[in-house]
């Protein structure tokens, strides 16, 4: 059962969001739509703020400057969490399609300094061709059924940060037409979702929107050539991200165990940003430090820096 990719992408729908464009802390309502927004000092404070929260890093002061082959297949099984927690899994399989139901009871994956419980229902589908030798697999697609509930532990917080966690349309679309040949630089493979988003313990909502990239596996991590997508933040509005060459690192320890695939753990590269009344930014994560940049009419300056090298 060649789940782990999709295990991992599931995790980067949620925690990614964080991850990859900062979710997790400002202000305001959330809402449906684009929210009129712009990047400034002021913009990068906030982005750094939001990163610092998920990240539990620190803002840094600085001057600005293989398938199973039987036709049809049911059943399920418990298995428990890296760190904690419970997840039954459902298994079924008929004429080359195949469906894992994923039901989490407080299931605990270890995700740098922090121990992140999960609780709630999410369905990935394997999306195949039967075969003498088992389905071939072109595409898998993935959602959560309603909204996942996490609560992350912290060494150096007294009290859990709660937040719930839901995602749609999540397809990744393999480059040879076949799951088990597995995407290169050459023939990457493609992922899109719908939408994604975050909403914390007070009720503010980060969503991300239209992600479309190509990727393809690493030794160490999931490495995207291209990506774009929209995000909505509750106080700085919405932008449009993109990045090349962007690479997602794992700390190595499955998802589930038994199934190749790790954990999300940081970003190493560089995230463009785009605001509605078209100023530009930028996000570059590099050696455990995270670097906010601005555009503006002098060119382009450091705003604000986070430092993740003691967690």
């Amino acid at each position: 059962m060649k789940t782990g990719k999709l295990a991992s992408a599931m995790i980067i729908a949620g925690l990614g969001i964080g991850v990859i464009v900062g979710c997790g802390g400002g202000g305001g309502s959330g809402g449906g739509g684009s929210i009129a927004s712009t990047m400034n000092d002021e913009t990068a404070a906030a982005w750094a703020a939001n990163l610092s929260k998920i990240q539990g890093c620190n803002e840094v002061n600085i001057s600005l400057a293989p398938a199973i082959s039987r036709s049809v297949a049911r059943y399920s099984w418990d298995i428990s969490g890296p760190c904690g927690g419970s997840i039954n899994i459902s298994y079924d399989h008929e004429n080359g399609i195949t469906t894992y139901g994923y039901d989490m009871d407080s299931a605990c994956l270890p995700v740098r300094s922090k121990d992140v419980s999960l609780t709630g229902k999410a369905t990935l589908v394997e999306h195949g061709k039967p075969s003498p030798s088992g389905p071939i697999v072109s595409h898998d697609t993935a959602a959560t059924n309603g909204r996942i509930n996490a609560s992350v532990v912290d060494g150096s917080r007294t009290e859990p940060e709660t937040f719930s966690m839901a995602f749609s349309g999540l397809t990744q679309t393999y480059g040879s037409g076949n799951k088990n040949n597995p995407g290169t630089e050459a023939r990457p493979d493609t992922m899109t979702i719908s939408s994604a988003d975050i909403i914390d313990s007070l009720g503010k909502k980060y969503a991300v929107s239209a992600l479309s990239g190509k990727n393809y596996p690493v030794s160490d991590g999931l490495i995207f050539k291209t990506v774009s997508a929209t995000y909505t933040d509750p106080t700085e509005g919405t932008f449009t991200v993109k990045a090349e060459n962007i690479k997602i690192l794992t700390n190595g320890q499955s998802i589930i165990p038994g199934v190749p695939g790790g954990i999300p753990e940081a970003v190493d590269g560089t995230v463009d940003l785009t605001a509605t009344d078209g100023t530009k930014g930028s996000i570059k994560f590099e050696n455990e430090i995270i670097y906010i940049y601005v555009d503006d009419e002098n060119g382009t300056h450091e705003s604000a820096r986070i430092d993740c090298s003691d967690i």
